[in-house]
């Protein structure tokens, strides 16, 4: 794992492990091979993942797929049933804004707009391959950062064990979810920063902008933590008219998806999401205009002291050999770089920036009585510590070059990727095995709602929702009050409704009770389709 170069460390040659720094020669065959034979890996085991699920796992990827593929086919962000906006207020599925009578994306339209123009150009289906791609454009910025620090071994090693983090590698192949491709973005705005700080020059600062830009074009949420950072390491270097211009070019980059705000929600800055975050208070919630600047900053249900438990479960225990080997990265890191009064400032505003998102979205409490370790050690919302995840690589290279046996980095290195393999694979909740098993159940679900109800019909299906949207008018639930059971008897009266029931027998007594009755349309093991009708 030595390599030669003008450009050695002085105790590169004693020290196997201390990789030289910048390494500017030829790459050998054996790496160049093995850097190749990773990339093909990736590229055809994550392509095979995302053609090999039909189904989604989660109504926000639902609706993105539904409002992808109906722009890349209508050219229109809203979508509409031909119901009455009484009806449309409670008639559609989770995850989904409702604009007048139309039904809107109930998220941020970045993903919607870039799976769109590529189901477009290459046809639907393709926009599945945008995040892994650029999953993998991220992972080799990420090598070419590492390798001016760490050498080419040292860095092909990180990178290797970053796409192999559980977290990482799951939401590198859900198409649909936004929040890798928000990571993947930030990675290479990393890359771009970073050029830019090497060589101050208006060309490295357009890029810097586009590679920002691209991040918060897909969750520009994120920027409430993201550009105070870039700002200080720009400011600390005094370079002003690239600060400038990088600020510019990444507004540009936003224009899309401003427009398509204004054009759909009536205001630059509003979205389908609610002030408070797609929640179960949002899902009849009609789109509302951005919150004042100052709530910005304070997370869904406010700031607690949740934040704790949730670091304690999706940072610390998610894996705990990482946590480890940053925490003891950053314990040498900083106890030689508190010197100066200067320097210190800095470094405390930039970890109080590092440590923002771990507070905010650890006040979520998004698990109030079910602790994350129950749920799944890769539970969906570890999709917002992504970020964080990623900022560990350079502890765990850092780490594993103390040891100064190379037996033993190749023993613990081994170990870290076997795991994080068996984990990737046989998760209980999040692991490819269970994804696969899930789909399957999936198609089988929504094969047999389709096959017993008729096109233009609506399905009350319960979680089924995001498995039939697109074919069927789904929606969540059975009214809720007395304004909703009034537009649902309308609503019967003229079109077929149905109610899905994985278990039991819808209550009729309460259909009763509005005018209404439920008859058994078909039974399938333990799951039956009801049909409501007027009494």
């Amino acid at each position: 794992m030595t390599e030669t170069t003008t450009q050695n460390p002085p105790n590169s040659k004693e020290r196997w492990y201390a990789a030289p720094y910048h390494d500017l020669t030829r790459p050998s065959l054996a790496f160049r091979l093995t850097a190749g034979l990773l990339i093909i890996g990736w590229i055809v085991l994550t392509g095979w993942i995302v053609t090999k699920t039909q189904t989604v796992g989660s109504p926000d990827e639902a609706a993105n797929r539904l409002f992808i593929q109906h722009l890349a086919q209508t050219g229109s962000y809203r979508l509409s049933e031909g119901l009455t906006a009484a009806m449309v207020s409670f008639v559609h599925p989770r995850s989904i804004a409702v604009v007048g009578q139309d039904l809107a994306s109930g998220s941020f339209l970045g993903l919607i707009q870039a799976g769109a123009l590529i189901a477009k150009l290459f046809g639907l289906g393709a926009e599945r391959f945008l995040i892994p791609l650029l999953m993998l454009g991220a992972l080799l910025a990420m090598y070419d950062v590492f390798r001016r620090f760490w050498g080419r071994w040292w860095s092909l090693l990180g990178v290797v064990l970053l796409a192999l983090h559980p977290a990482l590698f799951e939401f590198a192949t859900l198409p649909y979810m936004h929040n890798g491709a928000f990571v993947a973005g930030l990675m290479i705005a990393g890359w771009a920063l970073l050029r830019l700080l090497e060589r101050p020059r208006f060309w490295f600062a357009v890029v810097s902008g586009a590679a920002f830009g691209l991040a918060l074009f897909f969750r520009p949420v994120e920027v409430l933590w993201t550009a105070p950072a870039i700002i200080i390491v720009l400011l600390a270097r005094k370079l002003w008219r690239e600060l400038i211009v990088v600020g510019v070019v990444t507004l540009f980059v936003q224009m899309p998806w401003l427009l398509a705000n204004h054009a759909i929600y009536g205001s630059f800055l509003s979205s389908g999401y609610t002030p408070s975050g797609v929640f179960t208070d949002s899902v009849n919630a009609v789109a509302s205009v951005a919150a004042p600047a100052k709530t910005l900053f304070t997370p869904p249900g406010g700031w607690s002291w949740h934040w704790l438990s949730s670091t304690w479960w999706y940072f610390i225990l998610l894996l705990p050999t990482w946590s480890l080997m940053g925490l003891i990265a950053i314990s040498r890191y900083f106890r030689r770089k508190y010197v100066t009064w200067s320097k210190s400032f800095k470094l405390s505003v930039m970890s109080l920036i590092a440590i923002f998102p771990l507070v905010y979205y650890g006040c979520w409490n998004l698990y109030p009585t079910t602790p994350s370790g129950d749920v799944g050690a890769l539970a969906s919302y570890a999709r917002y510590w992504l970020s964080l995840y990623v900022m560990l690589v350079p502890g765990v290279i850092i780490t594993l070059r103390l040891f100064t046996r190379r037996w033993l980095v190749v023993v613990v290195a081994a170990v870290m990727l076997f795991s994080q393999g068996w984990t990737i694979w046989q998760h209980p909740v999040s692991g490819l095995q269970a994804r696969f098993s899930a789909d399957q159940l999936h198609q089988i679900t929504r094969q047999n709602i389709l096959r017993v109800t008729e096109p233009g019909s609506v399905v009350i299906a319960g979680a089924a929702d995001k498995y039939i949207q697109g074919d069927r008018l789904a929606l969540f639930q059975l009214p809720t009050n007395v304004a909703e059971w009034q537009a649902l008897r309308t609503l019967v009266q003229q079109r077929p409704v149905y109610v899905y029931e994985p278990v039991g027998t819808p209550d009729a007594s309460v259909m009763n009770s509005y005018g209404l009755t439920v008859t058994i349309q078909q039974a399938f093991d333990k799951d039956s389709v009801w049909k409501i009708t007027p009494l």
